[in-house]
């Protein structure tokens, strides 16, 4: 009877250990897939982080593109500002010029023709100090050249000023 008894404890131990086997191996896998989906994620961490990096990365060359737009267009503008203003001077250069020719041709108009009282010397004049960007002479460019000549070309007479008769 104690052997019956014996062999259907031991049938028992038996079985208990193969299921302790069993869960042995189960858990055993169950940390394997663990230890597996840690490395996953770990990976996937990585390539996160990468395309964080390669995010930022192109965020920063997209800022220095848009930046570099930004500062290239403002020199442009800068540029067509400078050359616009040029363009005032040299037409106000001209306004001032053909005010001179005009109030010459008024004045040749009004008497003989007299190497003091021509629109091709002031002008010529004019020219010159312009020319030479305004260096060596002391007077400023302003509407009163158009009344007084003379400031800047000595041998013009005063424009509003008749001509001596010819003799």
């Amino acid at each position: 009877m104690n052997g019956i008894v014996n062999v259907i404890f031991g049938l028992n131990n038996a079985k208990n250990g193969i299921f302790n086997a069993i869960n042995g191996i189960s858990n055993a896998t169950n940390g394997i897939f663990n230890s597996i989906s840690c490395v996953v994620k770990a990976i996937n961490c990585i390539f996160k982080s990468k395309n964080e990096i390669n995010n930022a990365i192109n965020s920063i060359v997209n800022g220095l593109k848009h930046g570099m737009n930004g500062l290239s267009n403002a020199i442009v503008e800068a540029i067509y500002d400078i050359f616009e203003f040029i363009n005032g001077i040299v037409n106000a250069i001209n306004g001032i010029v053909n005010a001179i020719n005009h109030q010459g041709k008024s004045c040749v108009n009004r008497r003989r023709l007299t190497s003091r009282c021509t629109a091709v010397n002031i002008k010529s004049c004019f020219s010159r100090v312009s020319v030479t960007g305004f260096s060596g002479s002391r007077h400023v460019i302003s509407p009163h050249w158009l009344a007084h000549p003379h400031l800047i070309c000595p041998n013009a007479s005063h424009a509003y000023a008749p001509a001596p008769p010819s003799r």
